[in-house]
């Protein structure tokens, strides 16, 4: 019974920790010679028992397994426990026995004497030996049990939930005792969250919904960006001049257009225009550079172009076809026709672990999706609101931020990409546009909620903010919620799985916010490597079903085949591995945990190192490279080999987008290896916050400005020192660490620099030289006196004018 119960339980422990090696305790009496059994005393020894669970067994098969570690184990009763941890030299750690931290006992009937543990609330200040503590006994009406546990690590629920579990084990093992592991099912139906898709009867394309809202409110206003606006009858308009002159140019069903225009309402004109000629849009990002631009024209087939010459020009010789939004369109508007099931509405390429970007078709069905979502989750079917977009065209978050807009009435405002990286200029935005729904990154988030604050500023008009997040805290959420006085949501969310596919609405507490729970229309499963359901609270993979699952990559069967995989619990249904480890809360919201891969998510943007390694690669001067995300500094770092190259960062921009180019680069004679030759990222050298060799000398500080500024990079980019002429992007600076300095360049000196002018002079001398123009041009201002006690100020002095004189 002993070895029986013992293989159901490291079965539980197998499933819930996922782990094939699985180590328990178990105490044994110690009295196996005939001289010491009448003798009293205290002879319980440790042994501690180690089952293997790889390759699948039967429970009859793991049994045997069992049966030969414990008869070991047996055999070697007399060695004492602190003897073999002592052997065999493992660390010690208070907050944990050594070897092992579960502990099994089985007592038979003439072995029991007292009461098992039981859950109880009563016992919980009661201390423990062990994290967790499984005693099971034989008694008159069969085989009872009780459980002791860590209250810092379990509390009650998980423990109910886990004797269920045991018990759902051990009934299966006994019915089919000759069946694989892998088909045992733990988890009941009450722990799948199942909400009911959302579908639009009549609807096909998300240009059929803002064609109502065109006949039922055209002089609304759609689009703004700036002081340009655009109606819905006029936005209407121009997209169907422009869907008549693509139509003619042959565009269609699944043709890809590639758009290359200058952020404005152009932008909008053009995405209309294209799903109303029934061809799905790939946004060419102004920003990136022309190979990566060359590559996803030719890699999704682009055969027309609609661009302004001002951004496009490049562009013009890798189509056939350019339609320049720069020039009339002559084209009669053409009449919107039906989309077929599946039609593709953009085309997104995202980061690619083989070194190659992908290409994520996204068709109409999911745009309505995710947007049916939101209406019953994020705002009402009757509200119009006033969307505020910042995110780059090229990405998922504004390909939503229309949808949402313009699908349910509403006005999208356009602001500049990055508006956000200045938190002054973003707030006005804000105040100016009336901005009243965003979508935004944690990290932003929390910078507005502290420039309100310092600033006293109020957001009147703001309803609703949606924090974006794999990571979040409580504690900001109830902030973020007490001063902006608005609803605020968590959501995550990939391309592949239709933008959003959950939300929350975080309450109060401390520690990470959960992501939330299934949007309306999808489905959330957590799995096991077998694709199992993993009970409450146990890590698994998130895979994302229902509504919102794209139609996969484009051009890619084998790597679509291998993301997008059948779904065993919806009959005919797909689902999309994301590669987030995430786990049940009891609430049926999921907390995000971590990858399962090397992808890493960096200022919010998702980033397969694998790319930026292969790009790496590509160097004449480099072997090899490994690319990892310092967390806590949110950046890239690459180690490359055989050493820094001068002139490796322009290098790389012009082949990757601006948020996929490494913070910082570190020398190595070789890459660390383990012993089965692969690149131990964990033996990689962390940045020691030495200034890095760069190509001038240092050259120290030479006046009260250059050292205060100074002093803050060296704080913000961790190092130890920074020369006055180092650059700040080389340094390991990057744009959300700019806007950290620019903050405290407002605190020390009381002047506001805009994120340009870090960009266009980013050393300290230049920075330096700024302050002193801009305290300058204030002093001209000031009168007299109190020219005279801002010079008392130590941070400003020698900031007049070289001659020494002031005004």
């Amino acid at each position: 019974m002993f070895m029986t119960l013992l293989g159901a339980f490291t079965v539980l422990l197998h499933r819930y920790s996922g782990q094939d090696d699985v180590v328990v305790g178990t105490p044994i009496a110690n009295r196996n010679r005939a001289e010491i059994e009448g003798l009293v005393g205290f002879f319980v020894n440790t042994l501690v028992l180690r089952t293997d669970l790889s390759g699948d067994p039967t429970f009859a098969e793991l049994l045997g397994r069992v049966r030969e570690r414990t008869l070991a184990a047996y055999a070697n009763q007399d060695l004492p426990f602190e003897q073999l941890v002592d052997a065999l030299d493992v660390g010690r750690d208070r907050s944990r026995t050594p070897l092992f931290q579960v502990l099994f006992n089985y007592l038979s009937a003439d072995d029991r004497a007292g009461d098992l543990p039981t859950i109880s609330r009563d016992s919980t200040d009661a201390p423990v030996l062990y994290d967790l503590t499984l005693v099971m006994a034989d008694s008159a009406d069969g085989l009872q049990g009780g459980v002791e546990f860590a209250t810092a690590l379990f509390d009650e629920a998980t423990m109910h939930r886990l004797i269920g579990h045991l018990q759902l084990v051990l009934a299966a093992v006994t019915a089919a005792p000759d069946a694989a592991l892998s088909g045992l099912a733990l988890v009941s139906p009450p722990e799948f969250v199942t909400p009911a898709p959302v579908t639009w009867d009549g609807i096909g394309g998300v240009h059929e919904l803002i064609a109502g809202w065109v006949e039922s409110d055209p002089s609304a206003v759609a689009v703004q960006a700036g002081e340009v606006s655009l109606t819905y009858g006029e936005l209407w308009d121009r997209a169907g001049r422009l869907a008549g002159w693509l139509r003619s140019a042959g565009v269609g069903a699944e043709s890809v257009v590639g758009v290359a225009v200058e952020r404005g309402v152009d932008l909008v004109v053009a995405v209309l225009g294209v799903w109303r000629a029934g061809g799905a849009y790939l946004a060419l990002d102004p920003g990136y550079p022309v190979d990566r631009l060359a590559f996803m024209v030719a890699d999704a087939g682009v055969g027309v172009l609609v661009g302004h010459r001002s951004v496009a020009a490049g562009l013009a010789g890798l189509v056939p076809v350019v339609c320049w939004l720069d020039e009339p369109i002559q084209a009669a508007p053409v009449e919107v026709l039906p989309v077929v099931a599946g039609q593709a509405a953009c085309v997104i390429y995202t980061s690619g672990s083989t070194g190659v970007a992908k290409a994520v078709v996204v068709p109409h069905a999911v745009l309505l999706g995710v947007l049916g979502g939101w209406m019953r989750s994020h705002f009402g079917a009757g509200e119009r609101l006033r969307w505020l977009s910042v995110a780059s065209a090229s990405f998922d978050v504004f390909t939503g931020d229309v949808v949402r807009a313009l699908g349910s009435g509403g006005t999208l405002v356009l602001g500049a990409v990055g508006l956000q990286l200045s938190v002054a200029e973003w707030c006005a935005v804000l105040v100016g546009q009336r901005v009243e729904a965003m979508e935004v990154a944690p990290r932003y988030a929390d910078a507005l909620v502290a420039h309100l604050e310092d600033t006293g500023v109020v957001l009147d008009g703001l309803r609703l903010l949606v924090v974006t997040t794999d990571v979040w805290r409580l504690e900001a959420a109830a902030r973020a919620r007490q001063v902006l006085d608005a609803r605020v949501l968590t959501a995550y969310g990939v391309t592949e799985a239709g933008i959003d596919s959950t939300f929350a609405e975080p309450g109060g507490g401390v520690g990470p916010a959960p992501v939330g729970g299934a949007l309306p229309g999808t489905r959330l499963y957590v799995l096991d490597a077998f694709l199992r359901p993993v009970p409450i609270g146990v890590p698994g993979e998130l895979f994302i079903g229902g509504s919102g699952v794209a139609r996969g990559y484009l051009g890619r069967a084998e790597l679509t085949a291998q993301r997008f995989v059948a779904d065993p619990f919806a009959g005919g249904g797909r689902l999309y591995r994301s590669g987030d480890v995430v786990r049940w809360r009891a609430d049926g919201t999921l907390e995000f945990l971590g990858r399962n891969d090397a992808q890493v998510k960096v200022r919010g943007y998702r980033i397969e190192p694998g790319e930026v390694e292969q790009v790496l690669r590509g160097h004449p001067e480099i072997s090899d490279a490994v690319v990892v995300a310092d967390e806590g500094r949110e950046r890239l770092i690459a180690y490359v080999v055989p050493g820094v190259v001068e002139g490796l960062r322009g290098w790389l921009r012009e082949r990757l987008p601006e948020f996929m180019v490494p913070s910082m680069f570190l020398d190595l004679a070789a890459l660390p290896l383990n012993p089965n030759g692969k690149v131990d990222r964990a033996a990689l050298p962390a940045p020691d916050g030495v200034r890095p060799g760069l190509a001038g000398e240092y050259v120290a500080p030479r006046d009260p400005a250059e050292q205060l500024i100074a002093e803050i990079w060296t704080d913000v980019v961790g190092l130890d020192r920074v020369g006055v002429h180092d650059n700040f992007f080389e340094l390991g600076g990057q744009s959300l660490l700019a806007m950290r300095v620019l903050a405290r360049i407002r605190t020390v000196f009381d002047v506001g620099l805009p994120p340009a002018d870090l960009f266009d002079r980013p050393t300290v001398a230049g920075l330096a030289e700024l302050v002193a123009e801009q305290i300058r041009a204030e002093i001209e201002q000031m009168p007299d006196d109190e020219v005279l006690r801002s010079l008392q100020d130590p941070t400003r002095t020698n900031l007049a004018d070289e001659d020494g004189a002031t005004r």
